[in-house]
């Protein structure tokens, strides 16, 4: 169940959080913006990696949940995520931990 009107100031980027979606729904949100983004990288770019792939994803879930962060704060959170096998869960943990500190 997603926080209502949950509203933070983070220590790390200075940046308000509004209505900070779940660990759920940023999995969610960031593994279809993998499959769309994957899509994007066959069909656009001929196969070709997309090195600015992490303002396509943030582009993608704060659309999806709402602008709870910056597009910068969070391409920068996406890119410093490891890696992992479950990318999208690490991801959404380490966003989430982050923006809450």
């Amino acid at each position: 169940m997603r926080a209502v009107g949950l509203t933070i100031q983070t220590q790390c980027t200075g940046s308000f959080v509004a209505d900070l979606p779940t660990i759920k729904e940023l999995e969610k949100a960031l593994s279809e913006a993998g499959s769309a983004h994957h899509e994007y990288e066959m069909v656009t770019l001929s196969g070709i990696r997309d090195q600015l792939w992490p303002g396509f994803y943030s582009a993608y879930v704060l659309g999806k949940l709402g602008n709870f962060t910056r597009p910068s704060v969070l391409s920068q959170l996406l890119e410093s995520s490891p890696d992992s096998d479950n990318w999208s869960k690490t991801a959404a943990e380490t966003v989430h931990k982050i923006l809450l500190k």
